[in-house]
């Protein structure tokens, strides 16, 4: 059973799954947003169909840790999905994962900030779900802030290879050959 990571956005839901074991984050295609019905539908078929058994929702916080109002919208969200798919819900900071998500972008070649749109949301929540998972590895479960350290947990994107260092989302500078050409921060 796997866990389901989203970056909320009022015009596209970034999406991320776990794996089974719950140790890797892998992006989604991004849904477009078509109001709040239609993606509460599209929502619980990937639930169903991916057998998901908890969800983690970016919180965009301030820098300062205040909350806005798509802070606020996000929590409505995520009170929403916990309601009507009956799933445990954990709201986990995301200040920076959108901006993360953007550099892992760049350093995988893509350019042009059309074409990234589209690909950044699912990054971000891959950067989301994947920060939730090394958490709950090191012990701080249910979205707790636990000691910052390298753990099992890790997104598709970057390879723990003894002897290199990879950063969170970013590809290393060669592609394993058994990296994913469906990544979104691969180079093509």
């Amino acid at each position: 059973m796997g866990v389901l990571g989203i970056d909320f956005g009022s015009r596209r839901l970034g999406l991320a799954i776990s794996d089974d074991e719950q140790r890797i984050a892998f992006p989604l295609a991004p849904l477009e947003s078509r109001g709040p019905a239609a993606d509460l539908v599209h929502l619980r078929s990937l639930v169903q169909e991916r057998g998901v058994e908890r969800i983690v929702v970016g919180l965009p916080l301030g820098l300062d840790g205040s909350r806005g109002a798509q802070a606020e919208a996000t929590e409505r969200f995520a009170e929403t999905l916990r309601r009507e798919l009956g799933l445990p819900v954990d709201l986990l900071d995301e200040r920076f994962s959108s901006r993360e998500a953007e550099r892992a972008l760049e350093a995988g070649g893509r350019r042009g900030r059309k074409k990234k749109k589209a690909v950044i949301d699912s990054v971000a929540a891959t950067v989301t779900l994947r920060t939730y998972l090394e958490r709950r590895a090191a012990g701080g479960a249910s979205g707790r802030p636990a000691p910052r350290r390298r753990s099992q947990a890790s997104c598709c994107c970057s390879r723990e290879r003894p002897g290199r260092s990879g950063g969170p989302c970013s590809p290393p500078t060669r592609r394993p050959r058994n990296a994913s050409s469906s990544c979104p921060t691969a180079a093509p």
